[in-house]
């Protein structure tokens, strides 16, 4: 099969024996940790608070870091759009 599929057969064998880095079982931890704090806040914390509520839990990361995670795992915050209705003056409308 490998001479068919034209790799080593050391590559194929060793792709048997993948395991979880270390940095990829600590990001599943925050991931985790980041998904119960929006759950906690009804889903009103962005990346931002969620951050500083991490560091204050002792959990020590940059905001990058979380920003990823979130988009990662498909986490975003309810965002509300502010609009601002002009009113028109009769004067602009005159013309």
């Amino acid at each position: 099969m490998c001479e068919v599929l034209t790799i080593p057969r050391s590559s194929y064998y060793q792709s048997f024996k993948k395991t979880v880095s270390n940095h990829e079982q600590e990001n599943q931890k925050l991931t985790k940790e980041i998904q119960r704090i929006h759950v906690k806040s009804k889903a009103c914390y962005g990346a931002p608070k969620i951050h500083q509520t991490l560091v204050n839990n002792g959990c020590y990361l940059r905001l990058k870091r979380v920003q990823r995670l979130m988009k990662k795992a498909g986490i975003c915050s309810i965002t509300k759009k502010n609009t601002v209705l002009i009113s028109q003056k009769k004067s602009y409308a005159a013309r």
